[in-house]
C-alpha cells in the first residue's frame, strides 16, 4: 500500500520521530511457543471491549481510557528504549476500501511543564524545522473527565508527501497525557470523525491504579513465583478477546506485546530467571472436523515442528468455571534455544473458531507452572 509505504518512510527519519509517533505492525510469526521474552518495560495492562466497531480500551497502569477503530492494529506497547513516554500506538485505514491510513499515538506528559510550555517548545524545537510546517494557534477543548485540555493542528511535508498531525494535550487527574493523530493531508477531512471520537471517549478509567505499586515496570513486591501467582488484589489481569466469545484473568506480572493476525494475546515475562510466556490463538473450526480432529491438527502444525517436542498428558476436560465449556488440556515440553520448555496448552471452538490459549514456562519448577495455569484455566468463561 502506498500511503503505508509512505509513513513508513516517515519513521525511518529521526528526526521526525518525536512529532511523527509513527511505528511499523510488527510481524510475528504464528507458533504455539515461547514468545520473546524481552518485553518492553511499562507495558500497559488494558481491559478492552468492543462496540459498534469500537475498542475501549481502560488502560490499568494509567488510569486512562481511549477508544480507537476495532480493526487497527497496535503497533507499540508500553515504554520502550527509544520512546520512554509510549503508552500505546495503533494504526489502521480511515476508510473501508483501505486507501487512507492513519496512526493514533497515546503518550506520557511531563508533569513539570505546563501545556503553553509543552507547546513552546514542541514548536520551537521540532515542528518548525519540519518541511513547510503550518500550524494552527491552539485551543481549548473540553473532555470528560480530563482538564486542561489543549488542541493543536499542524501540517508540513515529508519526502514530497503533506501530512497532517492533530494533537491533544490532557490531564487525568494530575497525570498528563499528548495524544496525537497522524495522517497524509489529503485524508485530512476522513480521519475528522475518527478523531473526534477518539478525544470523545479520552477519560479515567472505572478503577485507578493500584497505590504504592508500580506495575507497569514490574516493580510489585515479592519474588518471581508469588508475583506470578498471586490472587491478591491487584494481582490479576482482566482480559478479553475482541469478539466478546473469551474472557479470563491472568497474572499482572506477565507484559503483553504486539501481535498480528491470528495471534489474540501474548503477555510474557522474565522474573529472576523464572520465564512465563501466555498466548492465546484463534482460527477458522473446519465444520467437518470435532474438537479431538483440531486440536490433532493444531498439534501437527505448530507444536511436533518443536525440537525435541513431547506431549506428556492429554484429556479431554470441562473448561472454565460455573458450567464451563468442553475443551481438551494438553501438556507437553519442547527445548528452545537449548532451555526446556514446560507448556500447558487448553483448546476449546466457540461458534465457527476455534481457541489455543498456552501457557509456556521455563525455570519454573513444575508447581509453580501449574497454580499459574490451573488459576488461568479456571477464571475462562465462553460464550
Amino acid at each position: 500500500m502506498k500511503i503505508e509505504q509512505t509513513l513508513k518512510e516517515v519513521i525511518k527519519n529521526a528526526a521526525f520521530q518525536v512529532v511523527l509517533p509513527l511505528v511499523l505492525p510488527l510481524g510475528l510469526s504464528l507458533g504455539l511457543t515461547l514468545a520473546s521474552v524481552l518485553t518492553p518495560a511499562g507495558a500497559v495492562f488494558a481491559v478492552e471491549r468492543e462496540s459498534n466497531g469500537w475498542i475501549y480500551c481502560d488502560m490499568e497502569d494509567c488510569g486512562l481510557r481511549v477508544a480507537f477503530p476495532s480493526a487497527w492494529k497496535k503497533t507499540l506497547i508500553g515504554s520502550q528504549k527509544t520512546e520512554p513516554d509510549n503508552v500505546l500506538k495503533v494504526s489502521g485505514a480511515l476508510n473501508a476500501a483501505g486507501t487512507s491510513w492513519a496512526e493514533l499515538a497515546v503518550s506520557n506528559a511531563n508533569k513539570d511543564v505546563s501545556s503553553s510550555l509543552l507547546l513552546k517548545m514542541l514548536e520551537e524545537g521540532y515542528w518548525s524545522k519540519l518541511p513547510d510546517f503550518k500550524g494552527s494557534a491552539e485551543k481549548k477543548v473540553s473532555l470528560r473527565g480530563a482538564t486542561d485540555a489543549v488542541e493543536k493542528e499542524l501540517t508540513f511535508r515529508h519526502s514530497d508527501t503533506p501530512f497532517s498531525q492533530r494533537f491533544l494535550y490532557f490531564k487525568v487527574g494530575q497525570k498528563p497525557f499528548t495524544i496525537t493523530l497522524t495522517c497524509p493531508l489529503n485524508d485530512y477531512q476522513a480521519s475528522a470523525s475518527v478523531w473526534n471520537s477518539i478525544i470523545g471517549s479520552v477519560g479515567p478509567t472505572s478503577a485507578a491504579p493500584s497505590s504504592g505499586v508500580n506495575r507497569a515496570h514490574g516493580t510489585g513486591a515479592g519474588s518471581a513465583s508469588t508475583s506470578l501467582g498471586s490472587g491478591t488484589t491487584g494481582g490479576e489481569h482482566s482480559w478479553r478477546s475482541k469478539d466478546g466469545h473469551l474472557a479470563f484473568s491472568y497474572p499482572a506480572a506477565l507484559k503483553e506485546t504486539v501481535v498480528e493476525g491470528e495471534h489474540l494475546l501474548n503477555a510474557a515475562s522474565n522474573q529472576n530467571g523464572k520465564i512465563v510466556s501466555l498466548d492465546v490463538y484463534r482460527g477458522d473450526a473446519p465444520p467437518n472436523m470435532g474438537l479431538a480432529e483440531i486440536t490433532s491438527m493444531v498439534e501437527d502444525k505448530y507444536f511436533v515442528t518443536q525440537k525435541n517436542y513431547q506431549k506428556v498428558a492429554e484429556e479431554p476436560k470441562e473448561i472454565g468455571f460455573g458450567n464451563g465449556v468442553s475443551g481438551i488440556v494438553r501438556e507437553s515440553t519442547h527445548e528452545n534455544d537449548g532451555v526446556k520448555i514446560h507448556q500447558m496448552s487448553g483448546f476449546l471452538t466457540i461458534d465457527k473458531y476455534y481457541y489455543a490459549i498456552s501457557l509456556s514456562a521455563a525455570g519454573c519448577n513444575s508447581n509453580e507452572a501449574h497454580q499459574i495455569w490451573t488459576r488461568l484455566v479456571s477464571s475462562i468463561s465462553a460464550k
